[in-house]
């Protein structure tokens, strides 16, 4: 008879076995990860003076050369990146606001009028949707003009005398709300058609000249 100890082999199924291996990967995942992220934190502090002088050298150098960048981008993004912020404008900029229903749910209407001679070309609202106390129950920023239009959300470029209307909703679950109102808080007009593209400066070769037009010459 076998007075020696037992031994009891347990086996997993099948779920356990790639539950470990899972676990297993995602534990090796974050530990490299941990490792990885202290070295580079190790080796931007053992460099940072190097950093600095890099930055330090690069930063003024593409700041000075950005009229230069500008005008070698095609037309369409050098014309529309040609403006200038101007708070001054500002009241020349008209905003009305009222509370109206659409499709079964409140929403805010906002009308704007340029009533200068100058084109917007970025203007962006704080809308702040007050309850009946007069306390902000939702706010959100609204682009009401941009260089270039593409959808209602990128409306384009705002005109001298153009109105333009615009709809904002809110999260209803905030509260009820009575009253709506808008502020400017970003306003950039644009410059005109000043800027050039570097493609447009590039002239074309001149032809040579054909041999019987020299001997007639």
């Amino acid at each position: 008879m076998n007075n020696g100890p037992s031994v009891i082999v347990k086996k997993s199924g099948f779920l356990a076995a790639v539950a470990k291996g899972i676990f297993g990967t995602i534990i090796t995942v974050v530990l490299c990860a941990t490792a990885l992220g202290l070295y580079g934190i190790r080796m931007c502090d053992h460099n940072m003076d190097m950093i600095r002088q890099v930055v330090t050298k690069i930063v003024p150098e593409v700041l000075d050369n950005v009229p230069d960048i500008i005008a070698a981008m095609p037309p369409l993004i050098a014309d529309a990146l040609n403006d200038r912020r101007a708070p001054e404008y500002r009241p020349e900029i008209t905003i009305e606001t009222r509370m109206a229903h659409r499709n079964g749910r409140q929403v805010a209407v906002l009308e704007l009028h340029n009533d200068g001679d100058q084109t917007v070309s970025l203007l962006t609202l704080h809308v702040a949707f007050e309850n009946n106390e007069g306390v902000p129950v939702w706010s959100d920023v609204l682009l009401a003009a941009s260089p270039i239009g593409c959808d209602e959300e990128v409306p384009g470029l705002l005109m001298p005398g153009a109105t333009r209307k615009l709809t904002c909703g809110w999260l209803h679950h905030h509260g009820d709300v009575e009253a709506v109102t808008a502020d400017i808080t970003d306003l950039r007009v644009w410059n005109g058609s000043e800027v050039e593209s570097a493609s447009e400066s590039v002239h074309e070769p001149a032809l040579p000249a054909v041999d019987g037009e020299d001997s007639a010459a």
